[in-house]
């Protein structure tokens, strides 16, 4: 490898010989100086293009992304605990049962406790309920917060004339539900109600031998709120 430092030494060494070379002397270290800078930047910019230009992006965006899981998970166990003092007098009378379960928060009602056999209509008692619910759910703003409706009857067939069938019965009655969460505040494009009719049982409706089980027919009668994060 050339080493300038010494040949600049060498060059001033043979200045002292004429003063033309002396000139000579000042445009060699010069251009000399001027070739080192050049070679110099053009080794750093060979440096810049080796490391990843976006490693501070991505870590930035995986940090950003794992705060949202955070906070979400956050206000799901906040919405939990605030629903279950709200309700307590509900939970403890044991109309209603809260769960927690990862980013899931649900409600399930009996349905004897929101309306009369056969019938949508939601009894005071049960439009009340709904309404401390729909009040703290409203508080929700995040756009990935959904609320699913549900409604499930037992394997009895409905006699009532005004609904033909299970089907029929309990996706009217998710769907009035639906307006009660509507009407005291809840975005309507964050919530849905389906109607399950005696497809997702909780527990068997009829033993072996087809005998009906009243108690299992009874928690089989039920509603259920989903609150979760998407």
């Amino acid at each position: 490898m050339i080493d300038s430092h010494e040949i600049i030494k060498n060059l001033k060494r043979e200045a002292k010989k004429g003063s033309w070379q002396s000139s000579f002397l000042d445009i060699i270290i010069l251009l000399m100086s001027f070739f080192i800078i050049i070679v110099g930047v053009s080794k750093f910019e060979s440096f810049n293009l080796a490391v990843p230009r976006n490693t501070e992006v991505i870590v930035t965006e995986s940090s950003d992304a794992e705060d949202a899981v955070s906070i979400q998970q956050r206000s799901i166990n906040s919405l939990y605990l605030e629903l279950s003092f709200l309700l307590e007098d509900v939970i403890q009378s044991e109309d209603l049962n809260i769960t927690l379960n990862n980013n899931e928060v649900k409600l399930t009602l009996s349905n004897e406790f929101l309306y009369e056999v056969g019938s949508a209509d939601l009894y005071p008692q049960g439009m009340e309920v709904l309404e401390r619910i729909a009040s703290r759910i409203a508080l929700v703003e995040d756009e990935n917060f959904f609320v699913d409706v549900e409604g499930h009857t037992d394997n009895r067939p409905v006699t009532s004339g005004r609904y033909g069938s299970n089907w029929d019965l309990s996706t009217a009655r998710s769907s009035n539900v639906v307006e009660v969460l509507l009407e005291n505040g809840f975005t309507p494009n964050r919530i849905r109600a389906s109607g399950y009719a005696d497809a997702q049982p909780m527990v068997p409706n009829v033993d072996s031998l087809g005998n009906p089980i009243e108690e299992n027919q009874a928690r089989n009668r039920r509603f259920e709120i989903r609150m979760y994060m998407n």
